[in-house]
């Protein structure tokens, strides 16, 4: 039998590991922009909304394959281990994007943070009244932090295409945010702190 070595192991799955973590956030960079927690039990999580409600998260599992030919020990090399790993991280990211996107759009659609343009091409009054359905965060000082945007190719190009916003729709997000403000110091005003 051949001897093993537990902490070379241990060390090599660990870079395994945070390699394919990485190449995942850059294939699929909203999914690096979620915060995790390890759920070490159950089959669904669920959160208690400040109505009562409770909304459960079904738990959906991501996962990649590979398959490791039998090769010569020297043809066995760092190139061809992270190409095996970029193709379970391939695999982990469209996976994992296909899963948020669902539940994106079925929270979304369950709380009415939907526009729908109708087929009208984009512009800054939809993007307005996008802006106007979400709840916002501000920081100590007021200042607003804008919200990710994550959009398909087609979207993004639109979005990059619209340029500035017209003297009117920056009047328009002024007044939007100044009430968003007040909604979000409410909001933190009202937080029962756990302690």
């Amino acid at each position: 039998m051949l001897p093993t070595y537990p902490k070379l192991e241990a060390y090599r799955s660990r870079l395994n590991r945070d390699h394919v973590r990485a190449k995942v956030r850059t294939l699929a960079p909203m999914i690096g922009r979620v915060k995790a927690h390890i759920q070490f039990e159950g089959r669904h999580s669920a959160i208690q909304r400040e109505s009562g409600e409770l909304d459960e998260t079904p738990i959906t599992s991501a996962s990649g394959e590979v398959s490791i030919k039998f090769v010569d020990l020297a043809d066995f090399t760092e190139t061809l281990v992270e190409k095996h790993l970029d193709d379970m991280a391939e695999q982990l990211a469209r996976s994992m994007s296909e899963h948020f996107q669902q539940r994106m759009h079925e929270v979304t659609h369950k709380v009415g943070n939907v526009v729908d343009g109708q087929g009208q091409p984009f512009n800054e009054d939809l993007f307005l009244d996008l802006i106007e359905k979400m709840q916002h965060s501000f920081g100590p000082d007021g200042t607003w932090q804008p919200p990710t945007i994550v959009a398909g190719p087609g979207m993004a190009e639109k979005l990059a295409a619209a340029g500035r916003m017209s003297p009117e729709g920056n009047r328009r997000l002024k007044a939007i945010l100044e009430r968003k403000r007040d909604d979000f110091r409410s909001r933190e005003a009202d937080r029962v702190l756990v302690g």
